[in-house]
């Protein structure tokens, strides 16, 4: 004659367990957070992700500032050349900026032998006017760049 299995107490039965809601709402609201983070930084409509690299006769300018100018509007979006070229820009709103028409213009300032002093060094030789720019002039300025660009939403690559 078998003996009957004995049951096992079902988890609702067993009123020393922890309850499980608190655990699958921080589950949920983490998943939420990152699902929210995912869309505003690399999926919402509307937004131009632009980098690129800034180069003069094949070889990268380092320490260049690039500005890139609404068209038809005041304001600017400006990034500084890393030591390989490469810039990102950053908009006011988070990692993007609008789409649209720019202009740009790009600049490298620099002492006459070609050095950019920093800290105070830099400060003092901007006062005494010690700088100038390195590239050509006509990158300077929002009314002499040739440079005009339509950025479109999504991911921009810009060579300039």
């Amino acid at each position: 004659m078998a003996l009957p299995k004995k049951r096992k107490p079902a988890d609702d039965d067993d009123d020393s367990s922890p309850s499980k809601l608190p655990l699958l709402l921080s589950v949920f609201a983490v998943l939420a957070l990152s699902l929210g983070c995912i869309w505003y930084f690399f999926i919402r409509p509307g937004g131009a992700d632009v980098a690129g690299k800034v180069a003069l006769d094949g070889e990268p300018v380092k320490g260049a500032i690039v500005v890139y100018l609404p068209e038809g509007e005041k304001g600017q979006i400006v990034a500084r050349t890393d030591d390989k070229g490469e810039y990102r820009l950053i908009g006011n709103d988070g990692p993007r900026i609008p789409p649209g028409k720019y202009k740009v213009a790009v600049t490298k300032e620099a002492l006459r032998d070609g050095t950019m002093p920093t800290g105070e060094a830099l400060e003092q030789a901007r006062t005494a006017g010690q700088l100038g720019n390195w590239l050509p002039a006509k990158y300077e300025t929002r009314e002499t760049t040739p440079l005009v660009l339509d950025v479109g939403s999504g991911r921009n690559k810009i060579n300039l």
